[in-house]
């Protein structure tokens, strides 16, 4: 089933969902109270080395500085003597010297953020590394898919000096894909060292994009197959970025406008809830309980209410279904460092290699890094995971200002007792005029009514005024005292804030300026308020009009190439013209002399028979003749007359081949001989033969009329004399059969039957002369069966067939001498 992004927009907070079959599979949420370094670049000055640490502490523009490690500078900035060998960072690094840096890690707790001089630019399927030569593919691609990778990567124009980390949504993308990255990388390089130049100081020169945009670019691929944000202006955002980096999924992006909110609509608010819980139900009714320790995360597995005949069994069932779960709630919380899972004991070995390899499956889609130990003796099993970014619950929550994040409060008499021991120790042990306490309202009810005595008795042996001062905006587990101390002729008095907490009985101490308000520090303490970084938004302008730019030079290049498209195929169908006419020519010339080859006689026999069918046509024509001929049945066998009308026509069919085969040879013969004379030889020979050719044209035309002429003669001498042989004829048989009616006593009159017979007469001379007018061979059947529709008898039919066989035979021998 396919995955849906859905990107819900507020202006406190974005969150982004990768959501499949109604489950969440990963989430990002960025607050605007917690803003996130990692990958930004800045432009850093060395502020302090320490060798003992061989590193480090640069100010690049935080309020922290940030720790940078020997093994974490590039050779670059190496003295030009010392490259390539191992010194320590005292002699690589001075104060006051600039540095490109960018953040590794956030800033965890009091920790500052880790740096480094590496310096890479992710793109959607390309990290481009300055200063660096080497060249890697993702692990996570097939070996066909890198030795394909690898085979593009070796054609693109990367710049000297750069090195390219392949990544795993370059699978199955072309070429044109890894090089449109790698251009808009190079460019954003170059805005890069333009700022870095420009800026005085330390300060930011690239901010990491928003978590929208680096989900897209970081997660999404081909398997998404929807996109759905409910912000406009982050829509326009999305649609600008994948126009530049991502144009597969423009199509997908789509504008949410339904006003049932974006994650209630796909059911998400409720896993979310989850999310943050620190107890997660299983499907068959076991639970995981995740607790995050300083040092390390804490996962208990718990059988619950899962209930079967084998304890074996049940544990084997809720391990597997909290190994899958593990990983997904790792994965979704972005929890890093070291993690500790308690499984539920099994016995059985290979059930333990069950879950181990379900853990190892569970975590194959990860992008951190993580490594597996097996499940030790005790249950245990130790994972550790790569942390990518700040965790969610660092965005989305704070420490609890009364519990301070240890999950219980300290009593309301525990804590007056310990303010009032903390008071008289500190008044006791200094020369104190005054002590003022804001404490939280029910602990300063406790102390006024409970312990005034104790209160009074200080005052009186110490001589200090102690004022105690209940504060409803007071955190319920901290308190607030100052104390001014006794002036003297020399000095002022002082003012001293103690800030304490109560859980973990830890006091801040600090002195106060003469015109300092603890109301104000303690509102700003409270609200946690702090100025916005307004450079934030002026890169990300500069960065959209970095792509605005390109994508404005990737249109003009995509006409451009169109318009060149256009133009080769218009060359292409002007060649294709030019060869189809040299076709055409060639075609004519060979005609004309295959013509030429033929002669005036051969031209003649075209004309007046046709051009001679090759032996593969005539056998493909006789083909379907002889298949018919096997079909037929034996009832249905042509007569003795049908034969040998079939046998005389194969037999002049033969003798026909026969004469046009003497005659090709005669012209192959003539034409040898004209190729074998000189050029001079062959040339009055042409001239003797078109001269001897008209000559003969002319003979023959003469000749041709005299025959038509000498033809036409006879064949209307062969009329007339046909005519009276048929009238003969079908008078002779008219009589006949008048007389046999006659004898044999038919009612029939005689003129009836003369009547007939003169109605037939014209019929049957018709046919004949239709018979003879043909190619001049006229079959025993034909004439037989016109005999016989004359109305004759079988004298008058033989006599006709016998006519027949003379004209045919008269035909072929008039053939013959036309021939020779």
């Amino acid at each position: 089933m396919g995955q849906k992004l859905l990107i819900n927009v507020a202006h406190e907070e974005t969150r982004v969902a990768l959501v499949e079959a109604g489950r969440i599979q990963n989430l990002e949420i960025d607050t605007s109270r917690v803003d996130s370094n990692k990958n930004n670049i800045y432009k850093g000055v060395v502020h302090r080395v320490n060798a003992s640490l061989q590193a480090a502490f640069v100010d690049y523009g935080a309020e922290k500085q940030g720790f940078l490690p020997l093994s974490e500078i590039h050779d670059r900035y190496y003295p030009r003597a010392l490259k390539g060998k191992k010194v320590p960072i005292q002699e690589v690094l001075v104060q006051g010297q600039e540095l490109m840096v960018q953040v590794v890690k956030d800033e965890i707790g009091n920790k500052g953020a880790s740096l480094t001089t590496y310096i890479a630019l992710p793109g959607r399927c390309l990290v481009l590394m300055a200063d660096s030569d080497k060249t890697g593919v993702s692990r996570r691609a097939s070996n066909e898919e890198r030795q394909r990778i690898k085979q593009l990567v070796n054609g693109l124009p990367v710049p000297e000096g750069f090195g390219l980390i392949v990544r795993t949504a370059a699978e199955g993308q072309p070429e044109e894909a890894l090089q449109n990255d790698l251009e808009y990388l190079s460019r954003l390089w170059t805005k890069l060292q333009e700022r870095y130049r420009t800026l005085r100081g330390a300060g930011v020169i690239h901010q990491e994009r928003t978590v929208a945009l680096r989900f897209i670019r970081d997660y999404v691929g081909a398997e998404v197959d929807e996109i759905l944000v409910d912000d406009k202006a982050t829509h326009e955002e999305i649609v600008d970025f994948c126009t530049v980096l991502a144009a597969d999924l423009r199509a997908k992006i789509r504008l949410y406008d339904d006003p049932r909110p974006l994650f209630s609509r796909f059911q998400v608010e409720d896993q979310i809830d989850d999310i943050f819980a620190r107890k997660i139900d299983l499907p068959s009714g076991g639970s995981i309980v995740i607790d995050q320790t300083e040092a390390l995360v804490a996962i208990d597995v718990n059988s619950g209410k899962v209930k079967t005949d084998d304890i074996e069994q049940t544990a084997l069932t809720t391990n597997l279904e909290a190994a899958a779960e593990i990983a997904r709630q790792l994965r979704i919380r972005d929890r890093g460092g070291l993690i500790v899972c308690d499984f539920i004991d099994m016995r059985d070995k290979n059930n333990i290699r069950k879950v181990e390899q379900a853990m190892r499956d569970a975590f194959a889609s990860d992008k951190a890094k993580v490594k597996l130990s097996k499940i030790s003796e005790f249950g245990l099993m130790e994972v550790s995971r790569q942390r990518l970014q700040s965790s969610i619950m660092t965005g989305s929550f704070t420490p609890c200002s009364a519990c301070a994040g240890s999950g219980r409060v300290r009593s309301v008499e525990s804590s007056a007792l310990y303010l009032l021991r903390r008071i008289k120790e500190t008044v006791v042990r200094g020369n104190y005029l005054h002590v003022q306490a804001k404490i939280p309202v029910a602990i300063a009810n406790y102390m006024l009514n409970r312990k005034r005595r104790e209160l009074s008795d200080i005052e009186t042996e110490t001589g200090t005024a102690v004022e105690i001062i209940a504060d409803v905006h007071c955190p319920p587990m901290s308190a607030y005292i100052e104390l001014m101390s006794q002036p003297t002729k020399t000095k002022r008095p002082r003012r001293v804030l103690q800030t304490i907490d109560l859980v973990r009985s830890e006091v801040d101490k600090r002195e106060l300026d003469e015109d300092e308000q603890v109301e104000l520090e303690l509102a700003e303490e409270r609200t946690g308020w702090v100025p916005p970084d307004a450079t934030r938004f002026d890169l990300d302008g500069e960065n959209r009009t970095l792509e605005a730019e390109f994508a404005h030079e990737r249109e003009i290049l995509a006409a451009q190439r169109e318009a060149d498209e256009s133009l080769a195929r218009q060359l292409e169908l002007a060649e294709r013209a030019k060869v189809i006419e040299a076709e055409a020519l060639l075609m004519r010339e060979r005609a004309r002399e295959a013509r030429e080859a033929l002669g005036a006689w051969g031209r003649f026999r075209t004309w007046l028979f046709g051009p001679k069918k090759k032996a593969e046509e005539e056998e493909a024509e006789a083909a379907p003749e002889a298949v018919a001929a096997k079909e037929k049945p034996r009832s249905e066998e042509r007569s003795g007359r049908d034969r040998d009308r079939d046998r005389d026509r194969d037999r002049r069919g033969r003798d026909r081949d026969r004469d046009r085969d003497r005659d090709r040879d005669r012209d192959g013969e003539k034409k040898e001989s004209r190729d074998r004379g000189g050029d001079a030889e062959r040339a009055d020979k042409d001239r003797d033969r078109d001269r001897d050719g008209r000559g003969k044209r002319g003979r023959d035309r003469d000749r041709d009329k005299d025959r038509r002429g000498r033809r036409t003669e006879s064949g209307a001498r062969r009329k007339e004399h046909d005519k009276k042989e048929a009238e003969e004829e079908v008078a002779a048989s008219g009589s006949g059969q008048a007389a046999s009616q006659a004898g044999s006593g038919s009612s029939r009159p005689a003129a009836a039957a003369a009547a007939a017979s003169e109605e037939a007469a014209p019929k049957a001379a018709s046919a004949a002369q239709g018979q003879r007018a043909d190619s001049g061979a006229s079959d025993d059947g034909a004439a037989t069966t016109a005999g016989r529709r004359s109305g004759g008898g079988g004298g008058g039919g033989g006599a006709l067939a016998h006519r027949g066989r003379e004209r045919r035979c008269r035909g072929d021998a008039g053939r013959r001498r036309r021939r020779r």
